[in-house]
C-alpha cells in the first residue's frame, strides 16, 4: 500500500514537471526541435512546426499560428497587427485593391489621342485633334466612351447603344478658293480664317456634297452645322438641308431665319420648290433679335421621313418636328443675307 501511493505520486510529479513551462535559450536547449524567438521549443508536428510541451499555453500550436505573446507580427500593419499562416496574410494584398482600376474603365479604353496622330486641325480645343477626336465639334479631353463605338459620351445621341458612326466632320481649318468635297450651286463659296466663308449678299449661296449613310443602327441620321455671324441684313437665313437633291431641286432643310418685317428670328423648316425657290414654315420664335456677333448651332435630325430642327442662338435653343420624306444622299447648306463663317459641318448616325 505504500508503494502505490509512492507511486502514484512519483507519476503526478512527472506530469508536473512535463507540463511545466520551460524556456529555452539554444537550439541546444531544445533537442531535436527549434529555439523560437519567443524563448520556447518547437518540434516538427504532423501538419506544422509545433510548439513543445513547455510552451505553456501555446504548446501543440503551430508556431506562425501563436497566439499574441508569441505571434509573427506583420510590420506593415499600423497596429502590429498578427497575421494569419502564411507570412503575408492574403488580405494584404486583397485582389480588389490590386485589380480595381485607378481611374474609370471608360477612360482606360478610351485612349486620349490614337498613336498615328498626335498633331493636326483642333476644332473644339480640346488638345485632341479632329482626326482622332470622338466629338470633335464638342470639347471632351477625356474621350469617355462607354459603348465603344465612333462618337464620345459627350456627342453620342445614344452613348449607351454601341451602333453610333461618324459619316463626315469638316473643319475647313486650310484656305482654299473653294470648298473641297462640296459642289457650289450658286453664289460664292471659299475657305479662309479656319471656315467656309459667308459673305454678304441679297442673293441665295447654295452648294451640296454627297454622303454615304452606313446601314445598321437605329435610323437616326444628324447633320450640324456651327457658325459665327458678323452682319445680318434682312430677309435672311442660314439653312442645313438633308435630304436634299445635287442641284437643290428638291429638298428640306432646317435653319435660322430673320425677316424684314419682325425683329425676331424664327427657327423655320425649308422645302425646295425648285432650283431657285423655297417656302418657309415656322416651327419656333426666338424671343430676342438676332444682333451680331451671333454664335449659333443649326441640327437636323432625321428618322425615316421624321425630323426634328434644332437652332441655337447664344444660349437658347428651340426645336421644331417637320416631315422631310426621303432617304439621305446628299446634304447641303442654305444662305443668305448674312455675313460670317460657317466653323464645321459634321454628319452621324445613331
Amino acid at each position: 500500500m505504500v508503494r502505490w501511493l509512492t507511486l502514484v505520486a512519483g507519476v503526478a510529479l512527472a506530469a508536473g514537471c512535463f507540463n511545466a513551462e520551460h524556456r529555452c535559450g539554444t537550439a541546444a536547449d531544445c533537442p531535436g526541435g527549434t529555439c523560437e524567438p519567443n524563448g520556447y521549443c518547437s518540434f516538427a508536428g504532423a501538419t506544422c512546426q509545433e510548439y513543445g510541451a513547455g510552451a505553456g499555453s501555446l504548446a501543440g500550436t503551430c508556431v506562425l499560428d501563436a497566439a499574441p505573446d508569441g505571434a509573427v507580427v506583420d510590420a506593415a500593419a499600423p497596429d502590429g497587427a498578427v497575421v494569419d499562416g502564411a507570412v503575408v496574410d492574403a488580405r494584404a494584398l486583397d485582389a480588389p485593391l490590386a485589380d480595381a482600376p485607378l481611374v474609370d474603365a471608360r477612360l482606360v479604353d478610351a485612349p486620349l489621342v490614337d498613336a498615328g496622330c498626335t498633331s493636326g486641325h483642333d476644332e473644339d480645343g480640346d488638345a485632341i485633334p479632329d482626326a482622332c477626336d470622338n466629338c470633335p465639334h464638342l470639347a471632351n479631353q477625356t474621350q469617355a466612351n462607354i459603348d465603344g463605338d465612333a462618337l464620345g459620351d459627350a456627342c453620342d445621341p445614344r452613348p449607351t447603344v454601341p451602333t453610333s458612326a461618324l459619316v463626315a466632320f469638316e473643319a475647313w481649318g486650310t484656305a482654299s478658293a473653294f470648298v473641297p468635297g462640296w459642289t457650289a450651286v450658286s453664289g460664292t463659296w471659299s475657305v479662309a480664317g479656319d471656315g467656309v466663308q459667308v459673305g454678304l449678299s441679297t442673293t441665295v449661296g447654295r452648294m451640296t456634297r454627297p454622303v454615304t449613310i452606313p446601314s445598321g443602327g437605329t435610323g437616326g441620321v444628324f447633320v450640324e452645322i456651327g457658325f459665327n455671324l458678323s452682319q445680318v441684313q434682312a430677309p435672311s437665313y442660314l439653312s442645313v438641308f438633308a435630304p436634299v437633291a445635287a442641284d437643290f431641286a428638291s429638298g428640306n432643310g432646317c435653319g435660322i431665319r430673320q425677316e424684314l418685317i419682325s425683329p425676331q428670328p424664327t427657327l423655320i423648316s425649308q422645302t425646295a420648290t425648285s432650283a431657285t425657290a423655297f417656302s418657309n414654315t415656322t416651327l419656333a420664335t426666338y424671343e430676342g433679335t438676332l444682333t451680331p456677333p451671333v454664335v449659333g448651332v443649326i441640327r437636323l435630325e432625321h428618322r425615316d421621313d421624321a425630323t426634328t430642327c434644332t437652332g441655337t442662338i447664344g444660349a437658347v435653343s428651340h426645336t421644331g418636328d417637320a416631315t422631310f420624306p426621303g432617304a439621305i444622299d446628299h446634304v447641303g447648306l442654305v444662305t443668305r443675307g448674312l455675313a460670317g463663317v460657317i466653323r464645321y459641318a459634321i454628319v452621324y448616325t445613331d
